[in-house]
């Protein structure tokens, strides 16, 4: 009968570390969230991972090129609508962030879109920077969402996003409630604006998503860890060591070779007499197959990611016919990871002329804003597949 139920992941690290930690789900009638210092670490290690991992980062530019290749096209039946949404596009540099947010969608697995409509002109010179009408989209670092607050019998009836960020002049802790997209009216809230969230890697019960990489963070970290022990194997390999034997030597001779040799190193000439056997050592390494133990690991990394192995830089096992048939599941990956993207931008831009409409002028009226989407258009993403 508690309010509140609580998911606890543990996993036992053989040599990486894992990410995963306790996630709450649903605390009655306090704002859910899972505890911050968790999250926060699962966050930065993941970020870690994208920028300093070979493989981490493959796998979210991977992620990338495939769900926004060349960026989204948006259209409309309203030529005036279509105006303010290619305006926006243009003021928010969307063809860039699409990118962003495709890698973001790995390392972060929570996206928070953050749209403010402009309120007055902005002018510089005599151009006009803003306008009032325009929106303006932020996203926000899914560490500054302290929490989401929620109806106590259904966690996807989201009342607030709680927006926290320390002011630059101050330091003090500003804390601000966001309204979702679906209970946002332009006029009272258009000082706070609105937030969409698109979340990936969790179930309708979580308030937050997580990044992939929690799935894989051990054993990118293992990967990286038993290559670093190749390179100074092979290294030790290629080290020349001598084993000296001292013929009839007592003590005192063995302790004057030791001295005599101790700054002896690798390009070296030493030279000794008839009394000593110099014996090079030959480094004797497992018996075990290092291709078979490495590829191991990228299939678990493959695995937990839903990824090709060929595309984990490894395509010595692949030809035509398997890369087309490890490709469909991919594909299918970054279908849906597609659809998620659209449902959420088309949402997006049907904010931004609600905006253009209550503040801007846009000519058709705006009365009311619900799931039947007032503006006539469509978000359309690139073919995964090129037909050449």
């Amino acid at each position: 009968d508690l309010p509140f139920e609580v998911r606890e992941s543990i996993s036992l690290a053989s040599g990486g570390s894992a990410m995963a930690g306790s996630v709450v789900s649903g605390e009655g009638l306090e704002a859910a969230k899972s505890a911050p210092e968790d999250r926060s670490k699962i966050l930065q290690k993941a970020y870690e991972l994208y920028i300093s991992d070979p493989l981490g980062g493959q796998i979210a530019e991977t992620t990338k090129h495939f769900v926004f290749g060349n960026g989204t096209t948006v259209s409309f039946e309203d030529p005036e609508a279509q105006k303010w949404a290619d305006r926006f596009r243009r003021k928010n540099q969307m063809s860039e962030r699409e990118k962003c947010l495709g890698a973001m969608s790995v390392y972060q697995g929570d996206i928070y879109l953050w749209l403010r409509p402009i309120l007055q002109d902005l002018v510089a010179g005599k151009r006009k920077v803003d306008i009032k009408g325009d929106t303006r989209l932020t996203l926000i670092d899914p560490q500054n969402i302290s929490a989401v607050e929620h109806d106590p019998t259904d966690i996807s009836n989201v009342y607030f996003y709680h927006f926290e960020y320390k002011d630059p002049d101050t330091n003090a802790v500003v804390k601000m409630p966001i309204r979702p997209w679906d209970k946002y009216d332009p006029q009272a809230d258009a000082a706070s604006g609105c937030i969409i969230q698109i979340k990936f890697n969790s179930d309708p019960n979580d308030p937050f998503g997580y990044p992939d990489f929690v799935r894989i963070g051990e054993w990118l970290e293992n990967y990286k860890e038993y290559l670093r022990d190749g390179v100074i194997i092979n290294k030790l390999y290629r080290s020349p060591c001598y084993d000296i034997k001292i013929i009839d030597g007592d003590e005192g001779d063995v302790q004057r070779a030791i001295a005599r040799y101790k700054n002896w190193k690798i390009g070296s000439n030493p030279v000794h007499n008839d009394k000593e056997e110099w014996e090079i050592m030959e480094f004797q390494g497992p018996n075990s197959s290092q291709s078979e133990a490495r590829r191991a690991l990228l299939l678990v990394i493959a695995a937990g990611v839903g990824f090709a192995e060929y595309m984990l830089a490894d395509g010595s096992n692949a030809n035509l016919a398997s890369t087309t048939t490890q490709e469909l599941p991919v594909l299918k990956k970054f279908e849906a990871r597609q659809h998620t993207f659209k449902t959420a931008f088309e949402v997006m831009y049907q904010i931004v002329l609600m905006h253009a409409s209550v503040y801007g002028g846009l000519s058709e009226s705006f009365d009311d804003f619900d799931a039947d989407y007032f503006w006539k258009g469509s978000v359309e993403f690139p073919n995964l597949i090129r037909s050449e």
